[in-house]
């Protein structure tokens, strides 16, 4: 809904009888056209400023009003922004906590493997070992150190290469997340010297990168809505 604006009718006549007058002149070819062009001049510059003064106090107005709608905009928004945030906070704490179980079960998963790896390569070496001791014990040396041979290539034998699950961030359907490093200070007296200012924007874009002595390094879920 628009309100029509519109000078009050004397001043609209004088600018419009003004206008006139200026629209009509071309060149100036002599001294009196000249001194009769600076009075209209002077005339148009008065009458800019009594244009200016009309308007002043609805341009006042306007701009209190204006201010007082975004003031309360901005209250009625930051009464629902304050809560989004928190739920919202809420929300990223769960998936964190979530993100750190299905990490924690993965590695579980993964070390499991390795250590079972481990352990049929500990039971095939002393199978061997006692299987060398065998024929060592029945006459048969040459054929013990051959067997003694396979076990140390047993116990020397990188285990099978187990494949690490990398776990992200869940997703759900209008919420857009990501995983975020974060930090706290676990022995300040090993942070190295040019991050004990506690520079948060050094420190935030270093530990995307690499741990930082004296720092835990985690990730955290932050998400926006789409």
């Amino acid at each position: 809904m628009t309100t029509e604006i519109t000078l009050e009718p004397k001043l609209d006549g004088q600018q419009s009888a003004l206008v006139r007058e200026l629209e009509h002149w071309g060149e100036i070819t002599n001294q009196a056209e000249l001194e009769s062009a600076i009075e209209l001049c002077k005339e148009a510059r008065a009458i800019i400023k009594s244009i200016e003064a009309y308007f002043a106090p609805m341009k006042q107005a306007a701009h209190y009003a204006w201010k007082g709608i975004c003031t309360k905009e901005t209250q009625a928004i930051g009464r629902v922004e304050s809560e989004l945030k928190r739920v919202q906070r809420l929300g990223d704490d769960y998936r964190t906590r979530e993100l750190e179980r299905e990490r924690a079960e993965a590695k579980r998963k993964y070390d499991e493997e390795h250590a079972r790896q481990r352990e049929l390569q500990r039971q095939l070496e002393e199978a061997a070992l006692k299987r060398a001791a065998e024929l060592e014990a029945s006459g048969r040396p040459e054929l013990a150190e051959k067997v003694l041979a396979k076990a140390e290539a047993i116990a020397d034998a990188p285990l099978q290469a187990i494949e690490q699950v990398k776990v992200a961030a869940s997703k759900q359907a209008g919420v857009a997340t990501r995983t975020v490093w974060e930090y706290e200070i676990e022995d300040l007296s090993k942070v190295p010297i040019e991050f004990l200012q506690l520079n948060e924007s050094l420190v935030k874009a270093t530990i995307k990168h690499r741990d930082i002595p004296g720092l835990r390094r985690f990730e955290r879920v932050a998400s926006s809505l789409r």
